[in-house]
């Protein structure tokens, strides 16, 4: 009783349903609290879809929300029972992965990207671009964010074939 009514008082994106940016950001606080007496490791993904402005200026932006939502419930489905995923700006998500190595996390984002492609959410074939970063000791929070948006960019900028490459780069 007391977890769901923690749960139904968690701050939620309103078009997705995911948890907000400061209930993510609350939770990589407390996880990078524990970090130092927890050996596990943790990375996060940011991803976006590729091309989404271009996508709203063609169908609209009702569409892109659209396909934010279905994107929000395939995330959901595709990731392990332990993350926590979050809709972290416009046309972005977040995803925390306890346990998890930066190679764990790269198979993770990769089946993502797959599965996203394979589905053709709204009946449009949709690419994901994935920042990936594994933690560090020296991590902060804001540290962490810094590096997966650098990833990311990264990513945006280089060939999308090379995903993996570039985040290492940056792991």
């Amino acid at each position: 009783m007391r977890q769901r009514r923690a749960t139904h008082l968690t701050p939620r994106d309103d078009l997705t349903g995911l948890l907000a940016p400061q209930v993510f950001t609350e939770a990589l606080v407390r996880r990078l609290a524990n970090a130092p007496k927890d050996t596990a490791p943790f990375s996060l993904i940011l991803f976006e879809i590729v091309d989404c402005d271009a996508i709203a200026m063609t169908c609209g932006r009702d569409v892109v929300g659209e396909l934010l939502k279905q994107l929000a419930t395939l995330a959901q489905h595709c990731l392990r029972g332990q993350d926590i995923l979050a809709r972290w700006n416009d046309d972005r998500f977040i995803v925390l992965l306890p346990e998890a190595h930066f190679a764990d996390a790269c198979r993770q984002g990769e089946r993502l990207q797959k599965r996203a492609a394979q589905t053709h959410l709204l009946g449009l074939p949709v690419r994901l671009d994935l920042g990936i970063v594994e933690y560090h000791a020296e991590d902060t929070v804001d540290g962490m964010i810094e590096r997966v948006e650098t990833a990311l960019q990264e990513t945006r900028c280089g060939n999308p074939s090379k995903t993996t490459l570039v985040q290492r780069r940056f792991a």
